[in-house]
C-alpha cells in the first residue's frame, strides 16, 4: 500500500527510495514487494539507460492508489491529523 501511495503522489522512483518509506535496507523485501504489485498489473518498471530502472504505476495502479488515497486522507481527517502521509 505504501508504494502505491508513494508512486501516486510522485510518478516514479528508483528502488533506494523505498528504504526509508518501507524502513526496510532489505533489498529483498523491497524487490519481492515490488515484483508482487508488477504480478497484479499495478506497477510496471522501466528501464533507464544500461542498468537504472524507474518503477511508476500502471493505469491500474493508478485507479487504485487513488482509492486508497482518498481512504487515507478521510482517516487522517478523522483522527485529526491533516493530510495523510505514506
Amino acid at each position: 500500500m505504501l508504494i502505491l501511495l508513494y508512486l501516486y503522489r510522485v510518478g516514479y522512483a528508483i528502488k533506494s527510495e523505498f528504504i526509508p518509506l518501507l524502513r526496510s535496507r532489505n533489498t529483498y523485501y523491497i524487490e519481492r514487494a515490488l515484483m508482487d504489485l508488477e504480478e497484479h498489473g499495478l506497477v510496471e518498471e522501466r528501464l533507464v539507460g544500461k542498468k537504472s530502472r524507474i518503477f511508476g504505476l500502471t493505469e491500474k495502479g493508478r485507479r487504485v492508489a487513488e482509492v486508497l488515497d482518498k481512504l487515507a486522507r478521510m482517516i487522517a481527517e478523522e483522527e485529526g491529523r491533516g493530510e495523510a502521509t505514506p
